[in-house]
């Protein structure tokens, strides 16, 4: 913990908002045919530690930073890599939100809907060299695609 410092940062907010936006759009606008309602586990306590790891882990993200390193930052390629990662699998996330919103609710579209924002957030923790919340994202990535994958239609 010691190179970590807590601070609000506005770029895990920007995360999580980012993520976030389609499912308060689903809220607020449901699609007529809404069947991810029910992408829940059979088994409750799946269901509560997803959820759990998934909220630990945006707060994390937003509030527990590295400490500023002593030498001058400079993107490496491995940075390079993650902001990649990062911006392509939210455009993918994106992209089966409107998929789903025309209807088309195959398999594919809702597996990319658990894959891509769990990508999304472990290349964000990797890139912010935040690896305390990579631990609950993993954890979140690894039970949303499971209970995903058990509910295909």
């Amino acid at each position: 913990m010691k190179n970590y410092e807590f601070t609000f940062s506005i770029k895990g907010f920007g995360v999580f908002f980012a993520v976030m936006l389609p499912n308060i759009l689903w809220i607020a606008y449901p699609p007529a045919n809404d069947i991810l309602t029910t992408n829940l586990s059979d088994y409750s306590i799946l269901n509560y530690t997803m959820f759990t790891s998934q909220w630990i882990m945006l707060t994390l993200l937003m509030i527990l930073s590295r400490k500023a390193e002593t030498e001058i930052d400079t993107a490496s390629n491995t940075d390079t890599f993650y902001i990649v990662c990062c911006t392509v699998s939210l455009l993918g996330y994106y992209i089966f939100w409107v998929l789903y919103y025309m209807a088309i609710t195959s398999s594919i579209v809702f597996m990319g809907m658990a894959i891509f924002p769990s990508v999304f957030f472990i290349m964000f923790s990797l890139l912010e060299k935040n690896y305390i919340a990579l631990f609950p994202a993993i954890i979140y990535a690894i039970l949303n695609i499971g209970i995903t994958y058990s509910n295909l239609p």
